[in-house]
């Protein structure tokens, strides 16, 4: 570069353009412009504009960590080497897959063969109240639960349904029984 400095402890003090293959230390005083080389090194930066970046950020000791830019206006996330979130350039989003054809606006695809919960809701106190889910046989469920986890109401498309406690209503905000057991009450304002 033009201008360089070096003093008697190992300092180098460059006005210009300087260009390195690999610098390791602390960038001090005002440094404008690019900075380009093999590698840089260093504890913290701060930075008032963009910063360009290829493809990755990579977590440090941990290589298979990272947020990925693949293609245009996509961002992605992966731990493990694998791609567990994904935001398509029209809003998609994508949980551990990236299939983008025909996908719905949220798309979450279940990692394991057993019915296990795609989605799950849970209260203020961290317990569990609903969700849904889909085993590999294609059998979906849609449950709500207690405070406890008891199921209280489970609808799935094998045929195993069910609602505990309380009263049912169809075309009625209020369902009432015929008796003291749960009830099924079928309201309609006309007939055939």
């Amino acid at each position: 570069g033009s201008g360089v400095t070096l003093s008697p402890d190992g300092d180098i003090f460059a006005t210009g353009v300087t260009t390195s293959t690999t610098f390791v230390g602390a960038l001090t005083g005002n440094v404008t412009g690019n900075i380009s080389g093999g590698t840089v090194a260093g504890s913290t930066g701060t930075f008032t504009g963009d910063v360009d970046i290829a493809d990755k950020i990579i977590h440090t000791g941990d290589t298979n960590t990272a947020i990925r830019f693949p293609s245009a206006d996509t961002i992605t996330a992966e731990t493990g080497g694998t791609e567990r979130f994904r935001i398509t350039s029209d809003g998609k989003v994508s949980v551990n897959h990236s299939a983008t054809s025909g996908m719905a606006p949220l798309s979450v695809k279940n990692t394991d063969d057993s019915n296990i919960n795609v989605f799950e809701v849970y209260n203020d106190n961290g317990n569990r109240n609903g969700g849904f889910s889909q085993a590999s046989d294609g059998d979906g469920s849609i449950f709500s639960t207690t405070d406890g986890g008891t199921i209280k109401v489970f609808f799935r498309t094998d045929n195993d349904s069910y609602l505990t406690g309380g009263n049912l209503g169809l075309g009625i905000n209020n369902p009432t029984a015929a008796s003291s057991e749960t009830a099924l009450h079928i309201y309609a304002n006309e007939y055939p």
